[in-house]
Formats: C-alpha cells, structure tokens, sequence
C-alpha cells in the first residue's frame, strides 16, 4: 500500500500491520539469514575480516576478482566457488581440477561413503582433477564437489551450475553448506535440521534463534 519510503514510513508510525505483506521471511535452509553480503565493487581487503566466502549469484567473475580470491584462500580463507562463476579461458590452476568442456545431468549425488541421494534433475559441468579431493559426486562418477588446500586455506568447487534446478536450491546445495559451515557453528542441533541464527554478546553469551523453516509443523 506504498508508493515511496516517505509513505512506508508514515504508515509505520501510524501503525501498519506489516505480517500480510511479508512471504518466507524464515529461509528454506537450516542456515537462516546469518549472511553479510560483500558486492564485487568492495575493498578486496575486506574479505581478510572473513574466516569463510561464499560467492553466490549469476555472475561471472573477472582475472581481477579471481587473483584476489586466490589471495585470501592462500593466506588462510576457507573459499567456495561455482563452476559456473569461472570463464573457461580463466580457469585457475589452484583449483586443482580442469574442465573437460563437457556438460552431463543427474537426478542423484553420492556424498562420501552415504548411499545416493535423490534431488532435482541437474546439469554439471564436467571436471577432472588432479589434486582436488572429491567429497561428492554422481552416481556416475562425476566430481560435485571438489577441495582443495592452497597455500593456509582451502578452495571448494561445485559443478552444479549456481546449486539451482527448477528454481529452486538443490538439496545437493543444502547439504554442500552444512559441511562447508560446519567448522564455524558454535551449536549442534540434533535431530531434524531447524534454521538457526547465533549471535555472541558483548560478555561471551550465545543468544540462538531457532526456527522450523518447512511449510509443516512438526
């Protein structure tokens, strides 16, 4: 019922009632909205703050932001990547994997030892490496996800084009951020997954949110 901030503010004040506006606003993911959010215009330096990136959206990374990454992982930065955020002609050999130029599909991922998972039908960009580890794949064999330790840190690689099928993300994804933020969670929650947000006081106390992020009650 707003056309402009000014007006969204006078409504406030005024009272408005806000919640038939608002849709999801708890995030389908045990990691609820935890985030800061760095733009490709921002200080490089400004990743040094960060123990983890993760580099998401449909976008195309530059030789300038590769070399800068490639900096904050070597000196100790824990890294994420798509394949599909990486120019072929630019592809990096601190990857340690090389694309084939093949593109494959699957409706299954196999992580570790666990037996195959069903998932949303897929594309992958096909990789073969060479000192990457491979702690997910297809059924055919081929590499979901690759780790590999560069310099004081580690660089992971996913071949699902942006983790997304149909619109949505793929439960591929859901379990790739569960283990690549796992180190960093200062709680374990047992049982079903539950969205939690943690924050840490001034005097050391943990302050967690817990919330149900599925559309059932249970």
């Amino acid at each position: 019922p707003w056309r402009t901030l000014e007006q969204y503010g006078h409504l406030l004040r005024a009272g408005l009632d806000e919640r038939p506006f608002e849709r999801r606003t708890v995030v389908a993911s045990t990691w609820g909205d935890i985030f800061d959010v760095v733009l490709d215009n921002a200080d490089p330096a400004l990743l040094d703050a960060y123990q983890a990136v993760i580099v998401l959206g449909d976008i195309t990374l530059s030789e300038h932001w590769l070399s800068n990454l490639e900096r904050y992982a070597r000196s100790g930065g824990k890294l994420l990547l798509n394949a599909a955020h990486i120019p072929t002609a630019l592809w990096p050999n601190w990857l340690g994997c090389f694309p084939t130029g093949v593109q494959r599909s699957s409706s299954h991922f196999c992580w570790a030892e666990e037996p195959p998972q069903r998932d949303c039908p897929f594309t992958l960009v096909e990789v073969k490496p060479y000192t990457a580890a491979v702690p997910a794949a297809a059924p055919s064999g081929s590499p979901l996800v690759l780790t590999n330790r560069i310099g004081n840190g580690e660089v992971w690689l996913t071949t699902a084009p942006y983790l997304i099928a149909q619109g949505e993300l793929l439960a591929l994804g859901r379990k790739l951020f569960e283990e690549f933020l796992r180190p960093f969670d200062p709680v374990r929650i047992d049982g079903r997954p539950l969205a939690h947000i943690v924050n840490r006081r001034f005097n050391g106390d943990l302050l967690i949110t817990l919330g149900n992020q599925s559309a059932d009650q249970w």
